[in-house]
């Protein structure tokens, strides 16, 4: 992916997570349960967590452009859409076709995310990064 486009998606990513986040802190708060709000929250928190990740891989690549770990990037980004995205159809969906579609793709998300994590690291260790 070029360079460019990485970081809009970050850009994009960070500026959602701030949207959302504030949508949860104030207009969510009267229509949510605790439960649905708290999940919310933890969607928030993730896609944070994730773009966070994703920015530093993508400037990573930006100080050492030699290096191809584009594998780690995509399971990242893929990671973070799958975990938080599926959380907020979650909270928001009343379907039970669709809560039974979308309950497991949060733990694959988590799963993407930690590979993406894993791969990263053996890259680095490949490279001997000084």
């Amino acid at each position: 992916m070029k360079q460019h486009t990485a970081l809009s998606i970050v850009c994009f990513l960070f500026a959602s997570a701030i949207v959302l986040g504030a949508l949860g802190a104030h207009a969510l708060k009267e229509t949510l349960t605790e439960a649905k709000l708290a999940s919310f929250e933890t969607a928030v928190r993730y896609q944070f967590y994730g773009t966070i990740g994703y920015a530093i891989m993508v400037l990573v690549g930006m100080v050492r452009p030699q290096w191809n770990y584009r594998w780690s990037q995509l399971l990242l980004l893929l990671g973070t859409l799958f975990f938080s995205g599926s959380i907020y159809v979650l909270v928001f969906t009343t379907t039970q076709a669709l809560r039974q579609v979308m309950g497991p793709i949060t733990p694959i998300g988590g799963l993407l995310m930690i590979a993406a994590w894993v791969l990263f690291f053996i890259h680095i260790q490949r490279n001997k990064v000084s």
